[in-house]
């Protein structure tokens, strides 16, 4: 479970710079891809690995 708020940390950090390159929309944007493939990453999890690094890659998602 503290995988998603870690990778929110990081997201929240990304977001500064990808809203100061890209602006507030195409961050949103940026956000919700990188949410949607952590989401694919995690359906076809094959182990509790996968299944972490998809949960930090869409806390990265979210905190963007």
């Amino acid at each position: 479970m503290a995988a998603l708020p870690g990778g929110c940390l990081f997201g929240s950090l990304l977001s500064s710079c990808t809203g100061d390159r890209l602006g507030r929309r195409d961050s949103l944007a940026l956000g919700c891809v990188i949410f949607i493939v952590g989401s694919c990453i995690m359906a076809a999890a094959q182990n509790r690995e996968m299944l972490i690094a998809a949960r930090v890659i869409n806390g990265i998602g979210v905190g963007v």
